[in-house]
C-alpha cells in the first residue's frame, strides 16, 4: 500500500478509504489526466555506468517482487546479493555473514526495519546501510544514535538511483 501511495502522490494523486466494520473498505484512487500533453515515446536507455562491485549486499524487504527487482539490479551490476523477507532473518544474519552493504525495507511485519538498522549499527564491522522505503514524509528523524544510515531510497525508485547511491558509498575495498 505504501509503494502505491507514492506512486499515486507522484503523479498528483489522491487515495481515499471509506471503511465500515463489518461491511468492507474501498479505496478509490484518483490520478489526473492532462489531455494537453501528448504521449512521449522514450526509447530504451543504455545500462548506467556502475563504478563500484563485487560488493556483498543484503537486500531486506517483505515484499518479494521489490527483493527480486533489487536483486536483478545488483547482481547485472556486478554483487554478491542476499535477500530475506523479514527482519528478522536479517538480524539473525548480522553475527554469521559480512555484508558492505545493507538495503532496509522499513515498514515490516514484526521487526520493523529500524530494529534491522540498529542491530547491524551494533556490530564491530562497519557496513554501508541503505533505507528502501515507500513511505513518503511518515518518516521517522533519522538522528537516533542506534540508527545511522548513508541514503533513504524512496520507492518507486529508479535503477540510475540506487546506482547513484552505491557509486557515491565510500566503502573500503
Amino acid at each position: 500500500m505504501s509503494v502505491s501511495y507514492g506512486v499515486i502522490k507522484r503523479h498528483g494523486g489522491e487515495i481515499e478509504l471509506e471503511s465500515e466494520e463489518g461491511k468492507g473498505t474501498a479505496f478509490n484512487l484518483r490520478i489526473p489526466i492532462r489531455k494537453d500533453e501528448s504521449q512521449k515515446i522514450i526509447p530504451h536507455e543504455p545500462a548506467h555506468k556502475v563504478s563500484r562491485k563485487n560488493l556483498h549486499v543484503l537486500v531486506v524487504d517483505d515484499n518479494e517482487d521489490v527483493r527480486i527487482i533489487v536483486d536483478n539490479i545488483l547482481a547485472d551490476a556486478g554483487h554478491t546479493v542476499k535477500s530475506v523477507d523479514s527482519g528478522m532473518k536479517a538480524i539473525e544474519l548480522a553475527g554469521k555473514e559480512d555484508f558492505d552493504l545493507v538495503l532496509c525495507d522499513l515498514l515490516m511485519p514484526n521487526v520493523h526495519g529500524y530494529d534491522v538498522i540498529k542491530a547491524y549499527n551494533k556490530l564491530d564491522k562497519i557496513q554501508k546501510i541503505g533505507i528502501i522505503t515507500g513511505w513518503d514524509d511518515k518518516l521517522k528523524p533519522i538522528d537516533d544514535e542506534d540508527i545511522k544510515v548513508d541514503f533513504i531510497l524512496k520507492k518507486p525508485f529508479k535503477q540510475e538511483e540506487l546506482e547513484n547511491h552505491i557509486n557515491n558509498l565510500r566503502i573500503r575495498d
